[in-house]
Formats: C-alpha cells, structure tokens, sequence
C-alpha cells in the first residue's frame, strides 16, 4: 500500500509540475487487522523523497466505504443521508427534487440492500455497528462533535 501510495503522489506531483498550488494529496484508506479504518496521506518531498502519514479514519471518510459495501446507488447514498439527518419523505423529496414516491421505492431498495425493514433499524443499524463502537467514553468525542482523533496503533 505504501509503495502504491508513494508511486501515485509521484504521479501526482509530475501532473501538476507546472501549477504547485494544487495542494492533492495522495490518500487511500485501508482496514488494519483490528477492523478499524486507516487513512494515507502520502505526497512528494522536494528532494525526491515521499512522506506518507498514517491516521485514523474519521466519521466522513468511513461513510463512502459503508455505502459501497452495502452496494447503494448514489440516489439511495442520498436518501440515506438524509434519512439519518432526520428528514421526512415529504423533505427528502422536496431536498433531492424527487417525488415522495420515489424516494418510497429508494427506501425500499436501501432497507433490502441493509437488511433491516424501517427507518429506525437503518439508523440503529449505522449508529451500533459504525458509530457506538468507537465510542469508548464521552473523552472520545470532540467539541465539533466528532470523534477525537486517536493514535494509530504501531
């Protein structure tokens, strides 16, 4: 992963050869063995040499891998977004410009897709699996409300 992580922030660097400001950094995001997510950061030093930083993945880059592993299309990643925020169908619809029923028949297709059957099982069944457990004390959350970062374990 490191090897590949360096080779596409020399990419990287080689692209924007004639514009330095675009500030991209190479990232990838690995599960280590313990099942918890890692974010890389890798990018070029000035003398040819690679950095790469090691973190651990917060709440908004996990969401992306949890959509794809319950393989939702973009439209369900929406409706379930807002589903999680709280939003009616009336709102959701209203919010992505859809119909009431067609935010109905996503519905439907996310709770298949989840294997739970209500609004309520989806959002316990985000909050127990990817959110409760990364929540050892209130320490762990931040004043953003976000969980602190934690030190990645060597």
């Amino acid at each position: 992963m490191v090897y590949a992580l360096v080779g596409r922030a020399r990419s990287i660097a080689g692209e924007r050869a004639d514009d330095a400001s675009t500030g991209e950094l190479a990232r990838a995001r690995v599960r280590s063995s313990d099942g918890r997510w890692i974010v890389f950061h890798g990018t070029t030093l000035d003398d040819d040499r690679a950095a790469v930083i090691l973190e651990p993945a917060q709440p908004p880059e996990i969401a992306p891998l949890v959509a794809d592993a319950y393989g939702l299309s973009e439209s369900e990643r929406s409706v379930t977004q807002l589903v999680l925020q709280g939003l009616s169908t009336r709102e959701i619809a209203s919010t992505l410009h859809l119909s009431p029923y067609t935010v109905q028949d996503h519905l439907k297709a996310i709770f298949e897709k989840t294997g739970v059957r209500s609004r309520r099982e989806l959002v316990a069944q985000v909050f127990f699996r990817h959110c409760a457990p990364h929540m050892g004390s209130a320490e762990n959350v931040s004043s953003s409300g976000w969980f602190k970062r934690q030190a990645v374990p060597g």
